[in-house]
């Protein structure tokens, strides 16, 4: 008898885990505000700082509140958790003024907006050898090389001329469709192309890729807790893979950025990738 209680109480309990409301995550896909030109792809963006661009974080903002997070994920170290900690309660004491990070420019706002104590860093950083690709193609497939440069160069204009003509929830809502999450994983994909049978750097590349991703998507997965509503804020690249983990991982609910952004006035970056 006192086994059968056992089991029913292990099953009832069972139950209301299955039954507990799942967490939910939205990944919303940046473009840094700084833009200090560490990245691969070189491009020119307004400066955040101005009064037009600060109105337009505003309404981001406000936009993004509607969702109702209950913890801010964002692309800072694991590490760096103490660091984001302090200059967070600084910011919420008013002795901390913003940078043009994207992480204090929306997160900070955002969080303060929602009374959070603090935001959560998850990301975890592998250095990309774009070199060794690069150097590859220019010795075995030299045309194939300068394509790869020519594309580099587009993408770059293309960013800055969508800069120039959208305001920040707008040039976000593009950024954050899946034509756009595709059109930027595909640059990855196109390196891992090549080989002579004994070298991958291209494929090197993209599988250290996808390691920084998962192990993003582990991070995340720390921190997430039944009935949560996380917003996870990253460089666009990392979008449709964190969107994929989380929305076949079985126990959590994928929420699309767009359902709070304007209607994207062009699906992605005018150029062919």
């Amino acid at each position: 008898m006192q086994y059968r209680k056992h089991c029913m109480l292990a099953l009832l309990s069972a139950v209301t885990v299955l039954g507990s409301q799942p967490a939910k995550a939205m990944c919303l896909g940046m473009y840094h505000f700084a833009n200090p030109g560490l990245d691969v792809v070189k491009s020119e963006v307004q400066d955040m700082m101005g009064a037009k661009r600060q109105g337009e974080v505003e309404e981001l903002v406000a936009a993004l509140a509607k969702y109702k997070p209950t913890k801010i994920a964002v692309e800072m170290p694991l590490e760096s958790q103490k660091q984001l900690d302090t200059e967070y309660a600084k910011y919420l004491s008013g002795t901390h003024k913003l940078s043009i990070n994207e992480i204090e420019q929306v997160g900070y706002r955002l969080a303060a907006r929602l009374n959070h104590k603090k935001l959560y860093s998850i990301d975890h950083k592998l250095d990309l050898e774009f070199d060794a690709p690069f150097k590859f193609l220019a010795k075995n497939h030299p045309t194939v090389a300068k394509s790869f440069q020519e594309v580099i160069s587009t993408i770059g204009t293309a960013i800055s001329e969508v800069d120039r003509k959208y305001t920040v929830p707008q040039i976000l809502s593009i950024y954050n469709t899946r034509e756009s999450e595709l059109q930027n994983h595909r640059f990855y994909l196109e390196m891992a192309k090549y080989t002579d049978g004994t070298e991958y750097p291209g494929a090197d590349v993209l599988a250290t890729w996808y390691q920084r991703n998962v192990r993003i998507y582990s991070n995340l997965r720390q921190i997430t807790e039944p009935g949560d509503r996380v917003l996870v804020i990253f460089g666009a690249g990392h979008v449709k893979m964190l969107n994929e983990l989380i929305s076949e991982s079985g126990d959590l609910e994928l929420v699309r950025a767009s359902k709070y952004l304007p209607k994207a006035p062009i699906r992605k970056l005018p150029i062919d990738l």
